[in-house]
Parts: C-alpha cells; structure tokens; sequence
C-alpha cells in the first residue's frame, strides 16, 4: 500500500513497558480508522527490552497528516509518550528493490 510511513524509536521509562504497549495499541487503532491508513507495527528490541520501533504505511503524506493532525491523535499520543521518549521520522519510498 504506503509510499509514506511513518516510523519512530521509543525508549521507555523502566517497568512501564507493558503500559507503553496497552497506550500504543490505542493509538495504532485510531490511525487505522483513518483513510488512507495501512498496517501498523511495534517491534521490541530483544536485547534493550526497553527500546521499541513503530512503523505504518499510508497511502499518502496528506492522509498521514491529517491524522497527526487530529484531536485524537493528540490525545492518544499524549497517553502514549507518557510511557516513553519518542524519535519520530516520516518517510518516502525512493525506489523497491
């Protein structure tokens, strides 16, 4: 689907980890209500446990900005980062190979 994804590296404060989790569930759900929304992914680092990737694919960077965009996401988001230290980055596909 994405030729935009969004992506960001989440360092979470010590014994909040399964919080951090619950927080971002909600806030994939609400992305994935939005049109032009694809799949949503949280990947934990198996040797930091603390350390988190997230990453979705949108089918554009209007879509995805409208949803950063909204009241929700605000919220949601809020919830989230109380939980861990975010380093979003938005991306654009160049090429596949």
């Amino acid at each position: 689907m994405g030729n935009v994804y969004t992506s960001g590296i989440w360092t979470v404060k010590e014994g909040h980890e399964a919080d951090f989790i619950a927080a971002w569930k909600t806030l994939a759900e609400s992305g994935k209500a939005m049109p032009g929304a694809g799949n949503f992914h949280l990947l934990r680092d198996v040797e930091q446990t603390n350390r988190f990737m997230s990453f979705g694919d949108w089918e554009s960077l209007e879509a995805q900005r409208a949803w950063k965009e909204s009241d929700d996401f605000a919220a949601r988001m809020g919830r989230t980062r109380q939980y861990a230290d975010l380093a979003p980055s938005t991306y654009e596909v160049v090429t596949e190979g």
